[in-house]
């Protein structure tokens, strides 16, 4: 069963990354050679309804992500945390607020295999 919404949390800073996040937002850190964001979007758009709605949740250097999902997704909601450096339920609540129904929780860094949406 497919989920109505997906919620992609992308505003946290990665200082776990650091010295790498501290010129670049974690959402866009390149993994074999894509942003971390591209591969949580592919899972996404795969996983959600066909009319199903997926909302990146931005916090750190916003307007970096902004602009990536305004060139690579551009039907994306983006809802974001100005308190993205509090705990991260803060971005869950903030991404919360443009779902309706049942949603699949997703961080922006935790690459899943395509193959799960099959199991």
């Amino acid at each position: 069963m497919k989920p109505k919404n997906v919620v992609i949390l992308a505003a946290g800073m990665g200082v776990r990354l650091r010295p790498i996040t501290e010129r670049i937002p974690k959402a866009l850190v390149s993994c074999a050679g894509w942003p971390l964001l591209s591969y949580a979007l592919e899972f996404a758009k795969r996983a959600v309804v066909e009319d199903g709605r997926i909302v990146v949740v931005t916090g750190f250097q916003a307007e970096r992500v902004v602009a990536f999902l305004d060139e690579e997704a551009p039907g994306v909601i983006v809802a974001h945390n100005p308190e993205y450096e509090k705990a991260n339920l803060i971005s869950v609540a903030a991404g919360l607020e443009r779902v309706e129904d049942d949603f699949l929780l997703m961080n922006v860094d935790h690459v899943y295999p395509l193959p799960l949406l099959n199991a």
